[in-house]
């Protein structure tokens, strides 16, 4: 074979084999760089707030580590026996947050959050927004006094409604939407609960409950309740002008 064929088919086979070999290490790498996967706890069905988690409730699966849950549970049997104290969805991860502290009951307490009280107001289908106001929202409280005025005044703002009636579900025994009930309990400060207890004996239990949209913001609300509250104000006395 003459050198000046040679040269072209050793230069070729070289860049060939640089080839494979560039190939084969980032096959490598690629296989070294895959993330570590664990097994997570995930709901298999909807579990209603203040439920005792059973077996059938759950599953496990595979879920890298950039995507596992800081809160989250590993193996079912550490969650069988435990008290939910919020709604859950199918296919959601269980998380800390999620779950009543160890030894917690079925029932209203497992869902009131820490520091706070439960409370409940007597309702009717006209003072509870027509039976819409559920477990879950967020409304504001207003105190209808019963004199000649009639003036009905804000006393709480953006609070959550833990239950209505004995419901703590936003569906009925029937898997359809709760009807109107008789009372809802609100979840509230010890403060809001003097403030809540104050109002009802001065308007003889006379509240009204107005349900916020979820983008509302407090703070608004407060302002405008703040505007009216001027506006309604009694119109104050001309200081008369010296002589």
């Amino acid at each position: 074979m003459k050198p000046k064929t040679l040269i072209p088919l050793v230069v070729g086979l070289g860049v060939g084999f640089f080839a494979i070999k560039m190939g084969i290490d980032m096959v490598k790498k690629a296989k070294g760089s895959q993330e570590e996967t664990y097994k997570v706890v995930i709901s298999t069905k909807s579990i209603e707030a203040a439920q005792r988690v059973t077996e059938t409730m759950l599953t496990t699966r595979d879920c890298s580590k950039s995507l596992m849950p800081k809160d989250g549970f590993m193996d079912v049997e550490s969650l069988v026996g435990r008290v939910t104290k919020m709604p859950v969805a199918p296919g959601v991860p269980i998380t800390k947050a999620m779950l009543a502290p160890p030894g917690s009951e079925p029932g209203l307490a497992a869902t009131i959050p820490a520091g706070y009280r439960a409370a409940s107001v007597k309702v009717n289908e006209e003072s509870a927004v027509a039976g819409f106001v559920m477990p879950g929202s967020r409304v504001d409280v207003y105190s209808a006094e019963r004199d000649e005025q009639g003036k009905c005044r804000l006393i709480l703002s953006d609070v959550e409604v833990g239950a209505v009636g004995q419901s703590m579900s936003q569906m009925g025994p029937d898997g359809k939407v709760a009807k109107v009930s008789k009372s809802v309990t609100l979840f509230l400060l010890p403060e809001q609960v003097q403030t809540l207890n104050a109002a009802m004996a001065q308007s003889r239990g006379n509240i009204r409950l107005a349900m916020r949209g979820h983008e509302d913001d407090p703070a608004e609300s407060k302002l405008a309740s703040m505007f009216k509250n001027f506006l309604s104000a009694p119109p104050v006395a001309d200081t008369p002008k010296p002589e």
